[in-house]
């Protein structure tokens, strides 16, 4: 994501591309998709790249609008549909299941700041959302080798703190917190030799750190 400020305010954004062949040498970064948008995740479904962006602080831009935009190189990206959720969403997690079906996880500010999960069939035009029991900052979710399905992000309370737990098209129960505290989350989810390894960051030990953990199930 690329941010323009003008004396402190943010007055505009858009996101950038690099590409490496070897993670040393990289590409001049270039713009993406539209002026006002934040292109939050990016997620491959054989060969297209899918991703929501939500509306930013530009003129003709509603703010929290999100738009499912997909790309045939992660350079040209163009909408698909606007995702029907309100209570102003944003960051959006996209994940698909072997019939082909793609799943939404979106974190919501507005209203209980509650989170949504929605599906969609192909061409991926017609959605279906329901609200789960929680609020989810930094959401993410896996879709693990059996069908089953697991969430981590922030878990809002007296303390903030990175949580998981399992996940379905009604409901999702955090049941692990890891070691975690203030800012916190932004979960990778990775299933591993039987495990899920969780990468994530927070700052209950005097600063941002990032953490590992492995979790069996």
């Amino acid at each position: 994501g690329g941010s323009v400020y003008r004396d402190g305010k943010l007055v505009g954004r858009q996101p950038r591309v690099s590409f490496s062949e070897d993670g040393v040498a990289w590409s001049a970064p270039v713009r993406v998709c539209r002026e006002g948008d934040w292109l939050w995740r990016t997620t491959w479904f054989e060969d297209t790249a899918y991703g929501v962006t939500y509306g930013g602080p530009v003129e003709n831009k509603p703010e929290w609008s999100l738009t499912l935009m997909h790309s045939k190189d992660g350079l040209d990206w163009s909408p698909l549909t606007e995702l029907p959720v309100d209570g102003k969403p944003n960051e959006t997690t996209l994940r698909f299941q072997p019939d082909g079906a793609m799943l939404a996880l979106v974190r919501r500010e507005g209203d209980n700041r509650n989170a949504f999960f929605g599906s969609s069939q192909p061409p991926y035009k017609d959605w279906s959302f329901k609200e789960l029991g929680c609020a989810i900052g930094g959401p993410n979710f896996i879709i693990l080798p059996d069908g089953q399905m697991w969430a981590a992000g922030r878990r809002y309370g007296e303390t903030n703190k990175t949580a998981l737990g399992p996940l379905t098209l009604d409901a999702y129960d955090p049941i692990i917190e890891l070691p975690s505290g203030g800012d916190t989350s932004y979960p990778g989810l990775v299933w591993h030799e039987d495990m899920l390894w969780v990468s994530y960051y927070a700052s209950h030990e005097g600063k941002a750190s990032i953490y590992l953990a492995k979790i069996r199930l």
